[in-house]
């Protein structure tokens, strides 16, 4: 009865929390589901609906021709597997993410309960205790990101350490080895949490002479193997291919005061508090809470002797704890908003491979957080035993629940339902008359501001089982600045299918860059409440329906001055590389960047550019020269004489007679203000332009 009560309490706490339209699944809620919710649906429907492929987890439909792994997109891929089968055998596909969500939470608790039997506290003591796991702060924060509110792996990896280290045998070997093993397909950093507590716990067995050599090594070859075999089939790890890696250790870490610091709490002023260094430390909430920090503060204070019992000879659980502890901070440690070290570890090779692949560091304190939960309440039961346990036990829980309230309701508003952000019925109407999406710019490129429309987007295209080019996908090499001229010349580019919906992106392409581009690949658009929707021509009645036509194209005269600071009119002008426009004017960003306009009327022969620009410049460095071409034409390149603001010519090149001009200024060597150690941009930026005429050569 105990440990249904357990489980019962864990699901009782998810139904009060969420909304019932998450948990089972209803399309009033899941056709609106935006942020990291979006990204784990898109990639688990896209891979359903995909054929099967090798690696197992790679579909098309996202980023074809080479299309991703949904790995990184989080949809919990053992799922996702079995979500898969069932629909290619009966066409219905399950919506697992709430069915998850309630289990995560009975298991939660469930397995708090079994972490707290096997450290000897009676039933009544336990049950208590594990409703404590229930309101840890980090894991109702967790939500948002499905696969890491499973963490029952982590205290159930304790629970068998502690069944190998004091009763020995196979059974806890090989159940230690497939709870590693499951998490492989469930997350990868679930999974090295509870390798690392399994991995002690066989150790620690044959130090404690519980587990002989075989049974520790075989235990250990099985895992290691496993994991291999299992990241190698599911395309975790490609061999003759680096493993995935992205940015972002060192900023997605942990502060050394987390802990203890009230955070998203009822003390004044905390209530949407998250305590960071660097903005990414909120991927290191770890505050434990005033309930849990007085059971913590009691046990040393009552039971340090029961304490020190429970540590010893348990020394490499005790450093594979205190190792993920000081991993989740970094490099770069914080002490609130104070840097107190930097560590120079990524200079060494494996390092630097293994922070790249979890760079988000700061989660790595979770198995620590739970032990001390757990050794506070063992050692209680040893000093005021069970009915006192479970007396504080109530006490701390009550005082935990009331305390972070906040968070509490955080994590319930943003698990409501979103407003839709398009017309979905008329989306899905003409993406089903396309055979692909093609968004400009991607998600991977696209500013936050956007996000929302690509989610919505990328769930239509996944409903259809269309492919598209933007996969939202949590890491990746890709080159914004280079697909973003691609598409200037070329509005297909990329394209896989033969006849596309492109959309563009209103705060990224202008009116007259929309037609240029629409025009030039044979397409036509309209204008969409976030853009432009684009076609093949005649446009069909699905895409009239998602918008207005376009207005005439503006043109510009020879001779006349444009300007390109903020709020200007020429910077519509502007075509791809260019940042956003500030009083100094627009930076050239990146490799190459481009201007494009339709003239007022045909010029004639040779034409002359005159830019007034500031170039990028710090002590001896300067960026100095721009190669030029018009209409893909090599022109002589523009220099200008030195830093600060002046005018530059360039002459181009026009054999005959031209009503469109594309101007084109490459740069090489680029470094950003970050490298020259002028702020913290990391922008490749070349020259500033302010104001440009183009008028017939002399």
């Amino acid at each position: 009865m105990y440990p249904a009560v357990a489980f019962g309490a864990g699901i009782a706490l998810a139904l009060l929390i969420f909304p019932l339209g998450l948990l089972f699944g209803l399309a009033s809620y899941w056709d609106l589901v935006s942020g990291d919710n979006a990204a784990n649906w898109i990639g688990y429907e896209a891979f359903a609906r995909d054929a099967w492929r090798w690696p197992l987890f790679r579909t098309t439909l996202l980023a074809p021709p080479d299309g991703v792994n949904i790995l990184f997109t989080d949809p919990i891929p053992l799922m996702a597997l079995l979500g898969k089968i069932v629909f290619k055998a009966t066409g219905w596909l399950p919506n697992y993410f709430g069915p998850w969500l309630l289990l995560a939470y009975g298991l939660q608790s469930l397995s708090g309960y079994a972490l707290l039997r096997v450290l000897g506290l009676e039933r009544a003591a336990a049950l208590a205790g594990s409703l404590l796991f229930l309101v840890v702060p980090t894991f109702i924060f967790r939500y948002g990101h499905f696969p890491l509110v499973g963490h029952w792996a982590i205290l159930a990896a304790l629970a068998l350490y502690v069944l190998m280290t004091r009763d020995g045998g196979w059974r806890p070997v090989l159940l230690g080895t497939g709870l590693v093993l499951l998490m492989v397909v469930i997350n990868p950093y679930l999974m090295v949490m509870a390798a690392g507590v399994v991995v002690a716990g066989l150790g620690d067995g044959l130090l404690r002479r519980r587990l002989g050599w075989a049974q520790a090594l075989g235990g250990a070859a099985l895992l290691f193997l496993g994991v291999g075999v299992l990241s190698v089939a599911f395309g975790f790890i490609e061999p003759g291919r680096p493993p995935s890696a992205g940015g972002g250790f060192g900023f997605y870490s942990m502060n050394l005061l987390s802990p203890v610091i009230p955070q998203l709490s009822i003390w004044p002023g905390r209530a949407s508090f998250i305590l960071a260094g660097p903005p990414g430390q909120y991927e290191g909430f770890n505050y434990l809470g005033l309930g849990i920090l007085g059971l913590l503060v009691l046990a040393v204070v009552l039971g340090w002797r029961p304490l020190l019992a429970l540590l010893r000879g348990r020394v490499l659980l005790v450093l594979a704890l205190l190792g993920m502890a000081a991993y989740a901070l970094s490099t770069e440690v914080y002490a609130g908003t104070h840097h107190i070290l930097s560590l120079p570890l990524e200079r060494f090779g494996p390092f630097a491979a293994i922070s790249g692949i979890f760079r988000s560091s700061g989660r790595f304190f979770w198995p620590l957080g739970y032990f001390l939960l757990a050794a506070a309440l063992v050692a209680l039961r040893a000093r005021l035993g069970a009915r006192g346990v479970v007396v504080l036990a109530l006490a701390a829980l009550l005082l935990q629940a009331v305390e972070i309230r906040p968070l509490f309701a955080s994590v319930q508003q943003r698990a409501q339902a979103e407003a839709p952000v398009i017309d979905r019925a008329a989306w899905m109407e003409a993406l089903r008359s396309h055979d692909e999406l093609l968004i400009r710019p991607q998600y991977l490129c696209a500013s936050e501001a956007n996000r929302p429309v690509l989610y919505a987007l990328g769930v239509v295209a996944a409903r259809l089982g269309i492919s598209t080019n933007s996969a939202i996908v949590n890491r990746s090499g890709l080159d914004c600045q280079a697909e973003a001229l691609a598409f200037t010349r070329d509005l297909r580019h990329g394209a896989q299918g033969r006849d596309p919906l492109v959309v563009l992106l209103g705060s990224d392409v202008t009116p007259n860059l929309a037609r240029g581009v629409a025009k030039a690949a044979g397409l036509a658009c309209v204008g969409a409440s976030f853009g432009y929707a684009c076609s093949s021509e005649p446009l069909r009645p699905s895409v009239l329906a998602l918008g207005g036509p376009l207005g005439p194209e503006e043109t510009i005269g020879l001779n006349e001055p444009v300007s390109t600071f903020a709020g200007a009119n020429g910077l519509r002008f502007l075509g791809a590389g260019w940042s956003e426009p500030g009083p100094w004017g627009s930076f050239g960003m990146g490799p190459e960047s481009r201007i494009s306009a339709r003239l007022a009327q045909p010029a004639c022969g040779d034409l002359v550019m005159e830019a007034l620009v500031i170039p990028l410049s710090s002590g001896p460095y300067l960026v100095r020269e721009a190669a030029v071409t018009l209409n893909d034409r090599a022109a002589p390149p523009a220099r200008v004489a030195g830093p600060g603001e002046q005018r530059v010519l360039a002459r181009l090149p026009n054999p005959g007679c031209t009503e469109r001009v594309e101007i084109g200024l490459r740069f090489e060597g680029l470094r950003s203000p970050q490298q020259l150690g002028m702020n913290t941009d990391p922008r490749l930026l070349s020259w500033a332009v302010r104001e440009f005429t183009v008028r017939t050569a002399p």
